[in-house]
């Protein structure tokens, strides 16, 4: 239930009942700066978060004990592959010039012209679909398709939108240079290192974007950077795989805005593209037109 309850001039508006009281007393069961959740949050979540199981544990009304879990992180979607259209792609009159634009700047970076483009419209009128095509057709051409997706919520979180870009990045050059399947980005980072294709402080850098490559303790020390030295750094420490992936088009694709530190990173990346990594395309992709911060 939830509702005012009370007399008018004195009312409280109150949430109650058993789902309520078993948030409370899991809240009270928690370990420090820890979380507990129920089952039922375990169930509906688990597709989106890892989770470990808690010990058993005993709550006032409930009967016996029962686990209870803890959230861990966020599972990143990195199976993001430019899938075959189940029917032929057929463009519509209003967006065969999108098509040919896309097409054209595909063919700039190719010649190694260095190019970004903007796709935006609203739901369910192809853009995915158009991308997928032009993708397709890169693929076809030689270039790494690196592809990531974001929600409104990750414009909250720093680089997240390349998070998935730089895993595959990193897994990718490591399977070109071992002649082998790597199917993990540690893994990837800890063959850069050792083929010294990374330095350590390179894989310290890339942690900035990806946190499972790097230790916490290592990455604390990037914090008193400014945040022009960091992402200097940062895209220093890419160029080194991105230019053994060229050409390659880089897909940011989703309904949220891209964060600013995001936004700061591509913008150096392109400012060095020309003399460091000239055969790149960078495809953003949005709703509404992109928020692009001063910074960038």
């Amino acid at each position: 239930f939830c509702g005012e309850v009370g007399p008018p001039i004195r009312s409280d508006y109150v949430v109650m009942g058993p789902e309520v009281n078993l948030a409370a007393r899991l809240m009270g069961k928690a370990p420090n700066r820890s979380t507990l959740v129920s089952k039922r949050i375990y169930s509906h979540s688990k597709k989106f978060i890892h989770f470990i199981k808690s010990q058993e544990i005993q709550v006032k009304g409930k009967d016996g004990f029962f686990h209870a879990y803890i959230p861990q992180t966020r599972i990143e979607r990195q199976n993001l592959e430019i899938a075959e259209p189940q029917q032929p792609f057929v463009i519509m009159p209003s967006r065969q010039s999108a098509m040919d634009s896309l097409m054209q700047v595909k063919e700039r970076a190719g010649e190694g012209k260095p190019t970004i483009c903007f796709v935006s419209g609203g739901p369910f009128l192809g853009k995915s679909r158009l991308i997928d095509e032009v993708a397709g057709k890169a693929a076809n051409d030689g270039f790494t398709i690196l592809k990531s997706f974001r929600t409104s919520l990750d414009s909250f979180t720093s680089f997240f939108p390349l998070r998935q870009i730089v895993s595959a990045a990193m897994i990718k050059c490591a399977m070109l240079t071992a002649g082998r399947e790597i199917d993990n980005e540690v893994s990837a980072a800890n063959y850069l290192v050792d083929e010294n294709i990374f330095k350590k402080t390179d894989r310290v850098n890339i942690g900035s974007i990806v946190p499972t490559v790097a230790d916490e303790q290592l990455l604390s020390l990037l914090s008193g950077l400014n945040p022009k030295a960091r992402t200097r750094t940062i895209v220093d420490s890419l160029m080194k795989i991105l230019k053994l992936l060229q050409p390659f088009m880089i897909i940011l694709e989703g309904d949220g805005d891209i964060d600013p530190s995001s936004w700061s990173l591509l913008a150096e990346l392109m400012q060095r593209a020309s003399a460091e990594c000239p055969q790149i395309m960078l495809i953003v992709s949005s709703r509404d037109a992109p928020t692009i911060t001063s910074a960038a």
